[in-house]
Protein backbone atom coordinates (compact mmCIF):
# COMPACT_ATOMS: atom_id res chain seq x y z
CA UNK A 1 0.00 0.00 0.00
CA UNK A 2 1.21 3.51 -0.76
CA UNK A 3 0.27 6.29 1.20
CA UNK A 4 -0.12 9.79 -0.17
CA UNK A 5 0.20 12.97 2.38
CA UNK A 6 0.67 15.98 1.64
CA UNK A 7 2.63 18.87 3.44
CA UNK A 8 3.64 22.60 3.50
CA UNK A 9 6.52 24.02 2.66
CA UNK A 10 8.25 26.90 4.10
CA UNK A 11 10.01 28.67 1.20
CA UNK A 12 11.12 32.38 2.26
CA UNK A 13 7.51 34.09 2.31
CA UNK A 14 5.99 31.41 0.24
CA UNK A 15 4.11 28.51 1.15
CA UNK A 16 4.70 25.21 -1.36
CA UNK A 17 2.32 22.20 -1.38
CA UNK A 18 3.87 19.18 -1.84
CA UNK A 19 3.37 15.53 -1.74
CA UNK A 20 4.76 12.80 -0.23
CA UNK A 21 4.10 10.21 -3.12
CA UNK A 22 6.46 12.53 -5.26
CA UNK A 23 7.62 11.35 -8.55
CA UNK A 24 10.90 11.64 -10.66
CA UNK A 25 9.02 12.17 -13.80
CA UNK A 26 5.93 13.70 -14.27
CA UNK A 27 3.90 14.82 -16.96
CA UNK A 28 0.55 16.60 -18.02
CA UNK A 29 -2.28 15.53 -20.11
CA UNK A 30 -5.49 18.09 -21.56
CA UNK A 31 -8.45 16.69 -22.66
CA UNK A 32 -10.34 19.59 -24.62
CA UNK A 33 -12.67 19.24 -27.53
CA UNK A 34 -11.15 20.66 -30.72
CA UNK A 35 -7.66 21.29 -29.01
CA UNK A 36 -4.87 19.21 -30.31
CA UNK A 37 -7.06 17.17 -32.43
CA UNK A 38 -8.74 15.68 -29.23
CA UNK A 39 -12.49 14.82 -30.23
CA UNK A 40 -13.58 12.50 -27.41
CA UNK A 41 -15.85 15.04 -24.87
CA UNK A 42 -19.50 14.03 -24.88
CA UNK A 43 -22.32 16.31 -22.95
CA UNK A 44 -25.88 16.41 -22.92
CA UNK A 45 -28.70 17.27 -20.57
CA UNK A 46 -32.10 14.81 -19.39
CA UNK A 47 -35.12 17.22 -18.90
CA UNK A 48 -37.94 16.14 -16.90
CA UNK A 49 -40.11 19.27 -18.02
CA UNK A 50 -39.34 18.03 -22.05
CA UNK A 51 -38.69 14.21 -21.33
CA UNK A 52 -38.40 13.42 -24.72
CA UNK A 53 -36.15 16.51 -26.39
CA UNK A 54 -32.51 15.68 -27.18
CA UNK A 55 -30.51 18.01 -25.77
CA UNK A 56 -26.73 16.32 -27.32
CA UNK A 57 -26.43 20.01 -29.49
CA UNK A 58 -26.53 22.31 -27.22
CA UNK A 59 -24.12 25.14 -26.36
CA UNK A 60 -25.14 25.65 -22.70
CA UNK A 61 -26.32 23.31 -20.23
CA UNK A 62 -28.05 23.90 -16.66
CA UNK A 63 -27.75 22.18 -13.80
CA UNK A 64 -31.06 23.01 -12.24
CA UNK A 65 -33.12 20.76 -9.61
CA UNK A 66 -36.55 22.72 -11.17
CA UNK A 67 -36.59 23.62 -14.43
CA UNK A 68 -39.84 23.72 -16.34
CA UNK A 69 -42.02 21.29 -13.43
CA UNK A 70 -39.18 19.13 -12.59
CA UNK A 71 -34.75 18.60 -12.42
CA UNK A 72 -32.43 18.79 -14.83
CA UNK A 73 -29.64 16.58 -15.25
CA UNK A 74 -26.28 16.99 -16.29
CA UNK A 75 -23.61 14.22 -18.32
CA UNK A 76 -20.60 14.71 -18.79
CA UNK A 77 -17.45 12.14 -20.46
CA UNK A 78 -14.01 12.42 -21.26
CA UNK A 79 -13.15 9.55 -23.90
CA UNK A 80 -9.91 8.31 -24.98
CA UNK A 81 -8.07 9.22 -22.52
CA UNK A 82 -5.96 6.05 -22.21
CA UNK A 83 -2.89 5.01 -24.89
CA UNK A 84 -0.20 5.34 -26.84
CA UNK A 85 -1.32 7.88 -29.32
CA UNK A 86 -1.21 11.33 -29.46
CA UNK A 87 -2.07 13.21 -26.55
CA UNK A 88 -3.18 10.27 -24.68
CA UNK A 89 -2.08 8.84 -20.76
CA UNK A 90 0.27 5.80 -21.34
CA UNK A 91 -0.65 2.79 -19.88
CA UNK A 92 0.62 1.91 -16.36
CA UNK A 93 0.61 5.59 -15.26
CA UNK A 94 -0.39 6.79 -12.19
CA UNK A 95 -2.39 9.76 -11.54
CA UNK A 96 -1.14 12.41 -9.44
CA UNK A 97 -3.39 15.20 -9.75
CA UNK A 98 -6.46 15.81 -11.76
CA UNK A 99 -8.79 18.62 -12.09
CA UNK A 100 -12.44 19.92 -14.41
CA UNK A 101 -13.00 23.18 -15.31
CA UNK A 102 -16.01 24.19 -16.59
CA UNK A 103 -16.98 28.04 -17.87
CA UNK A 104 -20.13 29.02 -15.76
CA UNK A 105 -22.48 31.71 -17.38
CA UNK A 106 -24.91 31.29 -14.41
CA UNK A 107 -23.62 30.41 -10.77
CA UNK A 108 -26.62 28.63 -9.21
CA UNK A 109 -26.40 26.01 -6.91
CA UNK A 110 -23.41 24.30 -6.17
CA UNK A 111 -24.09 20.95 -7.95
CA UNK A 112 -22.11 17.41 -6.75
CA UNK A 113 -20.02 15.41 -9.26
CA UNK A 114 -21.06 11.52 -9.16
CA UNK A 115 -18.97 9.23 -10.74
CA UNK A 116 -21.64 7.60 -13.65
CA UNK A 117 -22.30 3.52 -12.99
CA UNK A 118 -24.65 2.79 -15.88
CA UNK A 119 -23.62 3.60 -19.86
CA UNK A 120 -25.45 6.53 -21.42
CA UNK A 121 -25.37 7.82 -24.47
CA UNK A 122 -25.18 11.69 -25.63
CA UNK A 123 -28.49 11.46 -27.88
CA UNK A 124 -30.30 10.16 -24.71
CA UNK A 125 -33.41 11.80 -22.95
CA UNK A 126 -34.81 11.88 -20.55
CA UNK A 127 -37.26 9.09 -21.05
CA UNK A 128 -34.63 6.51 -23.16
CA UNK A 129 -32.86 6.66 -19.73
CA UNK A 130 -35.10 6.56 -17.40
CA UNK A 131 -38.58 4.39 -18.80
CA UNK A 132 -40.16 5.19 -15.71
CA UNK A 133 -40.44 9.10 -15.94
CA UNK A 134 -39.82 9.82 -12.70
CA UNK A 135 -36.39 10.14 -11.16
CA UNK A 136 -33.81 10.41 -14.24
CA UNK A 137 -30.39 9.70 -12.73
CA UNK A 138 -29.98 8.80 -9.05
CA UNK A 139 -26.66 8.35 -7.16
CA UNK A 140 -27.89 5.30 -5.40
CA UNK A 141 -24.56 3.12 -6.00
CA UNK A 142 -26.19 1.53 -9.10
CA UNK A 143 -26.83 4.33 -12.08
CA UNK A 144 -24.14 7.03 -10.15
CA UNK A 145 -22.25 6.81 -6.98
CA UNK A 146 -23.66 7.51 -4.12
CA UNK A 147 -20.77 9.91 -2.96
CA UNK A 148 -19.96 12.43 -5.05
CA UNK A 149 -16.13 12.90 -6.34
CA UNK A 150 -16.34 17.42 -5.76
CA UNK A 151 -18.61 19.89 -5.76
CA UNK A 152 -18.80 22.48 -7.69
CA UNK A 153 -18.61 26.06 -6.59
CA UNK A 154 -19.22 28.49 -9.49
CA UNK A 155 -18.53 31.54 -7.79
CA UNK A 156 -20.75 34.97 -8.60
CA UNK A 157 -20.49 37.38 -10.90
CA UNK A 158 -20.30 35.33 -13.61
CA UNK A 159 -19.47 34.56 -16.08
CA UNK A 160 -16.15 32.67 -14.50
CA UNK A 161 -13.79 29.55 -15.05
CA UNK A 162 -14.27 27.17 -12.40
CA UNK A 163 -11.77 24.36 -11.24
CA UNK A 164 -12.28 21.53 -9.30
CA UNK A 165 -9.56 18.86 -8.00
CA UNK A 166 -11.35 15.43 -8.95
CA UNK A 167 -10.57 12.27 -6.72
CA UNK A 168 -7.67 11.02 -8.78
CA UNK A 169 -8.92 7.35 -7.79
CA UNK A 170 -11.45 7.80 -10.43
CA UNK A 171 -9.44 8.68 -13.43
CA UNK A 172 -6.82 5.57 -11.95
CA UNK A 173 -9.88 3.09 -12.07
CA UNK A 174 -10.56 4.25 -15.91
CA UNK A 175 -7.10 4.46 -16.84
CA UNK A 176 -6.66 0.96 -15.15
CA UNK A 177 -9.66 -1.20 -16.29
CA UNK A 178 -10.75 -1.64 -13.27
CA UNK A 179 -13.80 0.49 -14.16
CA UNK A 180 -16.03 1.62 -17.32
CA UNK A 181 -15.83 5.44 -17.87
CA UNK A 182 -18.95 6.86 -17.75
CA UNK A 183 -18.49 9.97 -16.90
CA UNK A 184 -19.55 12.58 -14.37
CA UNK A 185 -23.45 12.91 -13.41
CA UNK A 186 -24.09 16.64 -11.94
CA UNK A 187 -26.36 16.21 -9.06
CA UNK A 188 -28.56 19.63 -8.58
CA UNK A 189 -28.62 20.64 -4.92
CA UNK A 190 -31.27 23.18 -5.84
CA UNK A 191 -33.72 25.34 -8.05
CA UNK A 192 -30.96 27.68 -9.17
CA UNK A 193 -29.72 26.86 -12.37
CA UNK A 194 -26.05 26.12 -12.81
CA UNK A 195 -24.87 26.74 -16.62
CA UNK A 196 -21.78 25.77 -18.56
CA UNK A 197 -20.56 26.16 -21.71
CA UNK A 198 -20.45 22.61 -23.41
CA UNK A 199 -18.01 20.74 -25.62
CA UNK A 200 -20.35 22.30 -28.64
CA UNK A 201 -19.23 26.41 -27.18
CA UNK A 202 -18.09 28.20 -30.21
CA UNK A 203 -15.41 29.61 -28.48
CA UNK A 204 -12.69 26.66 -27.87
CA UNK A 205 -11.43 27.54 -24.97
CA UNK A 206 -14.54 27.80 -23.01
CA UNK A 207 -15.18 24.24 -23.51
CA UNK A 208 -15.03 21.45 -20.02
CA UNK A 209 -11.16 21.12 -19.96
CA UNK A 210 -9.86 17.84 -18.19
CA UNK A 211 -6.39 18.09 -17.00
CA UNK A 212 -4.75 14.93 -15.45
CA UNK A 213 -1.15 15.09 -13.95
CA UNK A 214 0.74 11.67 -13.83
CA UNK A 215 3.84 10.42 -13.09
CA UNK A 216 6.12 7.25 -11.34
CA UNK A 217 7.63 6.92 -7.97
CA UNK A 218 10.62 8.72 -6.62
CA UNK A 219 11.22 12.28 -4.89
CA UNK A 220 8.94 14.50 -3.97
CA UNK A 221 6.25 16.31 -5.92
CA UNK A 222 5.90 19.56 -5.82
CA UNK A 223 2.02 20.77 -6.30
CA UNK A 224 1.95 24.30 -6.39
CA UNK A 225 3.73 27.57 -5.14
CA UNK A 226 1.84 30.38 -3.87
CA UNK A 227 3.81 33.30 -2.28
CA UNK A 228 3.03 34.57 0.87
CA UNK A 229 3.82 37.23 3.37
CA UNK A 230 4.00 39.97 0.44
CA UNK A 231 6.54 37.82 -1.20
CA UNK A 232 6.62 37.86 -5.08
CA UNK A 233 8.75 35.86 -6.07
CA UNK A 234 9.94 32.32 -5.23
CA UNK A 235 13.87 31.48 -5.23
CA UNK A 236 14.45 27.98 -7.36
CA UNK A 237 17.76 27.47 -4.98
CA UNK A 238 15.87 28.11 -1.59
CA UNK A 239 16.42 26.11 1.18
CA UNK A 240 12.76 23.78 1.72
CA UNK A 241 12.11 23.08 5.41
CA UNK A 242 8.93 20.46 5.70
CA UNK A 243 6.00 21.78 8.52
CA UNK A 244 4.24 18.48 9.10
Amino acid sequence: MRLRQTHTLAVIGATLVASSLGVHASKTYTFQEGVNGYAGTVDTQFRFGSPDRNDANLGVLSIDGSDGGGANHVLLRFENLAGTGAGQIPPGSTVLFATLTLYFVDPGNDPGLHRMLKPWAETNTWNQFDPDALDGVTPDGVEAAVDPDATLEAGNPVPVFTPVDLLPKTIQDWLDGKAPNYGWFFMPSGGGGADFVTSEGSVITQRPLLTVVVGTLGELWLKSVSPGNGATDVPVDANLTFIV
